[in-house]
């Protein structure tokens, strides 16, 4: 999983004065300490996010380096936590501690979203910065958009990108892609649907090819099809998943956050019309 820790010792030191010319410059400072006795990890997921209204979540990770216990405070952005016990050679982890929810702005500018916490110990003079980085990747809407904020559909895809798809209802869906040019002779093509991350496949258990295929479309054959199968939001997930996770599991079978429960993913290797109805 895609992660960027970045760890910034900060130690306090006394800031120099500027000396008139010619004066003798004082000893220096002792070098601050290149050590403290906690290390700081900063979480973020999604991996990545697309659209205005995805949520990414913190989560925060400090480890004690050392034989005795220390109290820790955390500075996050919009609040703070204070005393943080942790125990000798302890490691104490608080999910989701903080949100932040992907603006136009954002989207706009498409880059790394980045969030940063800064956890102090002792007297408060130490600390120690940890950061992460969001990538965003902005993806159009499929078709036009209804009063509710739903797919209209038919919709034009293009070839290698995605296009954000808004269901009015969860459950089993049909999807049909048309390419725009008839296959003349036996060729390969990919259609996918996902939830926010790629390899959380929208699989359906009870078809064996669904979710994401890979078939070789024949000469005459016009339309290729999906089956998926699309989880619920608001508390309606999937049994065992979080909201808007689909049935299957990235690399090794791992589930990975997604930004916005109420949106899914339509990739396909050709451009093409596409059409979803839902299987009731």
């Amino acid at each position: 999983m895609k992660r960027f820790w970045i760890m910034l010792l900060a130690v306090a030191v006394a800031l120099g004065i500027a000396l008139p010319a010619g004066a003798v410059k004082p000893p220096k400072p002792p070098k601050p300490t290149t050590s403290a006795p906690i290390a700081v990890y900063l979480d973020a997921g999604p991996i990545w996010v697309h659209e205005v209204g995805d949520v990414i979540w913190h989560t925060v990770t400090i480890q004690n380096k050392t034989t005795d216990g220390v109290t820790a405070h955390i500075a996050y952005p919009g609040g703070s936590k204070t005393n943080i016990e942790i125990g000798p050679s302890g490691v104490k982890t608080i999910e989701n501690l903080f949100s932040y929810e992907v603006t136009d702005g954002d989207i706009t500018m498409a880059e790394d979203i980045i969030a940063e916490v800064t956890v102090s110990y002792g007297d408060g003079d130490a600390f120690v910065v940890a950061a992460t980085s969001t990538t965003v990747y902005p993806a159009e809407l499929c078709g036009t958009v209804a009063e509710d904020g739903t797919t209209v559909w038919p919709a034009t895809v293009t070839a290698g990108e995605v296009c954000i798809w808004k269901p009015p209802s969860s459950g089993k869906w049909t999807v049909w892609v048309t390419p725009d040019d008839p296959v003349s002779r036996p060729t390969r093509m990919m259609v996918s649907v996902r939830d926010g991350v790629p390899g959380n496949w929208c699989t359906n258990p009870d078809v064996v090819d669904s979710g994401v295929v890979f078939r070789r479309l024949m000469p005459g054959d016009s339309v290729f099809t999906l089956q998926v199968l699309l989880p619920g939001s608001e508390g309606q997930a999937l049994a065992g998943l979080e909201d808007g996770q689909c049935f299957s599991g990235g690399a090794g079978g791992e589930y990975f956050a997604v930004g916005n429960p109420s949106s899914f993913y339509l990739y396909t290797s050709f451009d093409g019309t596409a059409t979803a109805t839902h299987n009731p």
